[in-house]
């Protein structure tokens, strides 16, 4: 089975919308949507993303970007991963997409949350960067992944889309989903194969 990383940023190359807020009155709990921590209970009901001035551009595709680390797709690709992902726990969080002018431009958008993350990665072969605390050589926090290969034998079980436990920001998706995304033809998603490699 392969694996494809999802980059959230979209397509930079043809200037498709791109967010760089959170959503209106979600306060401090915004985190929860990019980590993979449950949100529902603090979303509100009239939640809002604006444009940016940094950002103008109106065109969207299935995938709106966001550097907030959020998964924000559109309802036909939310369509899709419900099919593949029916026991998997996940919240679909709407909000409404205001353009410049402060009209409606979509309504038809969610912040996907796959809700835990997965141990899946193979520790002698991923570059993993890390800060350690002084004094403590078995006390680290991960900073960054700057190269990711899954663990074969860590994916049998595997959801058809989940999140890295080592960076919950990064989003997976399995070959079956690719495919459907594929066919669908969907806009602004752009996925990257990840290497895999028995631990």
């Amino acid at each position: 089975m392969k694996y494809y990383r999802v980059d959230i940023l979209g397509d930079l190359d043809n200037e498709y919308c791109l967010l760089e807020r959170a959503p209106e009155n979600c306060g401090v709990n915004y985190y929860r949507m990019a980590v993979g921590e449950p949100m529902a209970d603090y979303y509100p009901t009239n939640a809002e993303f604006h444009m940016s001035d940094d950002s103008p551009s109106l065109k969207i595709g299935s995938l709106i970007g966001s550097t907030k680390s959020f998964l924000i797709l559109h309802e036909s690709v939310v369509h899709v991963i419900k099919k593949f992902c029916q026991e998997v726990e996940i919240e679909y969080l709407p909000f409404t997409l205001f353009n410049l002018k402060g009209r409606v431009h979509s309504t038809d958008f969610y912040i996907v949350n796959p809700i835990g993350t997965m141990d899946c990665l193979n520790h002698g072969t991923s570059k993993i960067e890390r800060f350690h605390q002084e004094g403590d050589p078995y006390d680290s926090d991960v900073i960054a992944i700057n190269e990711i290969v899954l663990d074969p034998k860590k994916l049998q079980n595997a959801p058809a889309l989940f999140r890295i436990r080592e960076d919950p920001s990064i989003y997976v998706i399995d070959e079956h989903l690719a495919k459907n995304f594929a066919q669908s033809g969907f806009k602004n998603i752009v996925l990257e194969e990840i290497r895999q490699e028995k631990g």
